[in-house]
């Protein structure tokens, strides 16, 4: 790969193989690595968005939500800190955001874990399904995504010691326009080491008030049986983000190298300024030694909301008192890799601990809140419990402690991975007392301390048969994710809707596949890679969020899951390319039963919750392409197939019925049940890149091509009170009007010198 980025562990899998004494590329390294991983590279340089990058990966999706302005990585129906570990140049993302209200019609904000990345500095995407590797598997209960950023070597030409990279995107539809400009320069320095610097700046636009392939203009009034709606509001959800990366890479001699990294990113979307900086340190140590290939990564990262005074949170409940979020975390991971013979057995041993401390503050402007309860000591205490009593931004801190070893064991044609994760986690934080006259537990205000192990196994075997070209795989591996502080310290009710007893998830999941690579089928340059597999996971102690009537209070808990959680699944990815005509295909079918989180949907005031992470029920991604005119066009096309996708909902029929009524009874204050969203038609995109002498290439896209009127899934506005209205009888109504972008047109052009 080009990245000189020190990576993460289990990024061991994608370093450098040789199959049939030929190199492979970094996008067929996963046709020759067993277990259910995928690869993305050169992700800069495309003009579909990150999300649609993604979700071109087989089991793979993201939840989109237009006011977060960041990404949320979704595997195989589950998604979230600690459930997929999502990193960018090895370091955990963290990040917990909160919209306020004003970018809707009628309707609270949203909440989610999500990741502040620029996808102009990204070089490449690394996913891990169910079976991970060393730092990877800490915390970690159904895979992991690590974003690679660019290094020096991504801006320079083979045998040049400076170089410039630039690149400017402009669409219709509020894409654009999107422009990255970075310099890099590499010097030798003492007798065989070696210094370099990178420089890069970065900036777009996105609005939101685009046309569909109906001819409706989001945001734009229109009459609903009789009923003026205004589905969103394009202003507040219009964002201009800008980021900065610099980079200096220190080689000290072919066996110490040192990267120091900063990372920044700022925006204002959804009522509020948001920013993340992340500083790192990369050093490695390698050797001429078997038995020594040592990595170290330490970095702070810091993410941060302030909110406009003039919005509001939670449809009112802290009107126009200005609020602020704080997200600390440190990363420290150490490794090292042993790598020998014993008794003809190639082995490898990779043993490991690293360290997370992650802290969640909030902060409020008291008197602004006081002089909003109604002043005087009245007011402070009024004040005091609203504060309290509001899950906006659960307050918390984490600190995980892991030690991984991953042992690997070749002998001929088989190959033995077997791997142990232990961890440890510490929550910390404040639980109010118990309202008066109600029971919970403690029932006195308390400091919270919970710990919790994790102990991880797993297993893979896997062959090689005719030098790649069938090469089986099995697989078992457990894993566990600690409860979240946003999970125990909910308060909608004060400490009546905490629960400190949450019990940790553990995943068993078993995996068969097979991979198949070769090259020179046909020719002695074309490549074929496929791979293909079934899993099967259970989830025991899954959390979720449910409604209990205390008293006069509504309730909303975190519990775990009586029942097991089911999850299965199909996926397969296929690529082919023989220069002038290339292929790359993904499908994935996928099938789970877990409950629906009553901190989703429309029926209750959702805090911002208010959508769905199970997949679709099958969904795949289809590349033809082209290459013309000794390789300076390519010509291509994009197919998105999407079958049945869902979203929640609170269903009018079930209300003020006798299955409400037994609800009611047995302390249940909702019924949430799930839609089907209407079918969702394959999407057409096509794109012409033209490449003009070493330096220069041209781009166009046409994105939609047809035109096409569709909802996409796993979109946050899908299941907001916002597609829900009363007709002439106070019967509810729910909508379809979360409409996406109709044909959209985008040009572009890249340098490099």
């Amino acid at each position: 790969e080009k990245s000189s980025n020190a990576l993460p562990k289990s990024d061991l899998k994608f370093e450098a193989l040789d199959v049939s004494g030929k190199s492979t590329t970094s996008d067929n390294k996963p046709y020759v690595t067993p277990g259910a991983l995928s690869s993305r590279n050169n992700v800069n340089q495309d003009m579909q968005d990150l999300d649609s990058i993604v979700r071109q990966m087989p089991g793979t999706y993201t939840n989109i939500d237009p006011s977060q302005g960041s990404i949320s990585v979704n595997i195989r129906g589950v998604q979230g800190f600690g459930r997929v570990n999502t990193m960018v140049d090895g370091v955990k993302q963290t990040f917990f955001g909160t919209s306020a209200d004003s970018a809707y019609h009628d309707e609270s904000g949203t909440s989610a874990f999500g990741s502040m990345i620029d996808q102009n500095f990204l070089i490449g995407v690394d996913i891990s399904r169910g079976f991970t590797h060393g730092s990877l598997g800490t915390n970690a209960l159904a895979g992991s995504a690590n974003f690679r950023t660019i290094g020096v070597s991504d801006l320079l030409f083979e045998g040049k010691d400076s170089g410039f990279m630039g690149k400017f995107y402009v669409g219709n539809q509020g894409l654009g326009p999107n422009a990255m400009f970075g310099i890099a320069s590499r010097k030798n320095v003492h007798s065989n080491g070696s210094l370099g610097f990178l420089m890069a700046v970065s900036g777009k636009k996105i609005e939101q008030n685009y046309r569909t392939g109906a001819g409706h203009i989001r945001g734009e009034t229109q009459e609903i049986l009789g009923e003026e709606i205004q589905d969103l509001n394009p202003k507040l959800l219009k964002q201009e983000p800008r980021s900065l990366l610099f980079k200096t890479e220190y080689s000290l001699n072919p066996y110490n190298s040192f990267i120091l990294s900063y990372r920044g990113y700022e925006n204002a979307i959804g009522g509020r300024t948001m920013d993340n900086i992340n500083y790192q340190l990369d050093y490695a140590f390698k050797p001429e030694l078997q038995w020594i290939n040592a990595k170290l990564l330490f970095a702070y990262n810091q993410s941060r909301q302030k909110y406009l005074k003039t919005e509001t949170m939670f449809a009112g409940s802290f009107p126009q008192i200005g609020l602020d979020t704080n997200n600390d975390s440190w990363t420290l991971d150490i490794s090292n890799v042993s790598s020998f013979d014993f008794f003809h057995i190639d082995s490898n041993i990779d043993l490991g601990v690293n360290f997370l401390l992650n802290d969640y503050r909030k902060y409020i402007d008291f008197p602004k809140l006081v002089e909003n309860s109604g002043g005087g000591e009245v007011g402070e205490t009024g004040a005091m419990q609203q504060w309290e009593n509001n899950p906006f931004s659960p307050a918390g801190k984490q600190f995980i402690t892991g030690m991984y070893l991953d042992t690997s064991w070749k002998y001929k044609f088989l190959d033995l991975e077997a791997n142990l994760n232990i961890s440890q986690n510490h929550i910390r934080g404040h639980k109010p007392a118990c309202e008066k006259g109600r029971f919970c537990f403690p029932k006195e205000a308390a400091n919270i301390k919970k710990n919790y192990w994790n102990f991880n196994p797993s297993v893979m075997l896997s062959a090689d048969f005719f030098h790649g070209l069938l090469q089986p795989f099995a697989s078992y591996s457990r894993s566990s994710r600690s409860p979240n502080p946003q999970e125990i310290f909910f308060s909608n009710e004060g400490g009546d809707s905490m629960n400190p007893f949450l019990k940790p998830e553990t995943n068993n999941t078993f995996q068969v596949g097979l991979n198949s690579f070769k090259q020179g089928i046909f020719t002695n340059y074309d490549t074929f890679g496929f791979k293909a597999l079934y899993y099967h996971s259970n989830i025991n102690n899954f959390i979720y969020s449910k409604s209990f009537i205390i008293n006069d209070g509504n309730a909303l808990i975190s519990i775990n899951s009586d029942e097991d959680v089911k999850m299965q699944g199909l996926e397969a990815e296929l690529s082919y390319d023989i220069r002038y005509f290339y292929t790359k295909l993904s499908y994935s079918l996928q099938n789970t039963d877990q409950p629906i989180s009553e901190l989703y949907g429309p029926g209750l005031p959702s805090f911002g919750f208010s959508r769905i992470s199970v997949l679709p029920s099958s969904y795949g991604t289809f590349i033809f392409g082209s290459r013309l005119w000794k390789d300076r066009i390519d010509l291509g096309f994009l197919l998105k197939y999407t079958g049945q996708a869902k979203r929640v909902s609170a269903h009018d029929e079930l209300i003020y019925t006798e299955e409400w009524d037994r609800a009611y009874d047995n302390g249940s204050a909702s019924i949430l049940a799930e839609d089907k969203l209407p079918n969702i038609p394959t999407i057409a995109d096509i794109y012409l890149k033209i490449r003009i002498g070493k330096y220069i290439t041209l781009k166009a896209e046409i994105k939609n091509l047809f035109d096409e009127n569709y909802i996409d899934a796993l979109q946050a506005f899908n299941s907001t009170a916002s597609q829900q209205i009363t007709d002439a009888d106070d019967n509810y109504v729910y909508l379809f009007t979360n409409a996406a972008r109709g044909r959209t047109y985008m040009v572009g052009i890249e340098a490099k010198f």
